[in-house]
């Protein structure tokens, strides 16, 4: 299981049981070693959807910028997950 994907470790484990209040980011090139090298998903889309709902922020890349649009039309990502991401975000720059 790639740990930019992982909700039991990002989420359940890290926000839920430690209480992290933080923002995940993943390293560059992070997401596409998900798809290409650690073969978990098979496409940017499906990527995109793991990483999201597993609780990862931001993506150091472009995977996110270039297939959130799709996945959040398909409803395959929540508006709510999407907005909770962006609320660690701008949280964390205001501190």
């Amino acid at each position: 299981m790639p740990a930019c994907a992982d909700k039991a470790l990002l989420t359940t484990l890290a926000r839920e049981k430690w209480g992290f209040e933080g923002l995940w980011v993943s390293d560059c090139g992070a997401l596409n070693d998900v798809q290409a090298n650690h073969l978990y998903t098979s496409n940017a889309n499906e990527t995109v959807i793991a990483a999201l709902n597993a609780g990862l922020d931001v993506n150091c890349g472009e995977i996110y910028q270039e297939n959130l649009g799709a996945v959040l039309g398909a409803g395959n990502v929540s508006v709510s997950t999407v907005k909770q991401s962006l609320k660690r975000v701008y949280d964390f720059r205001m501190r």
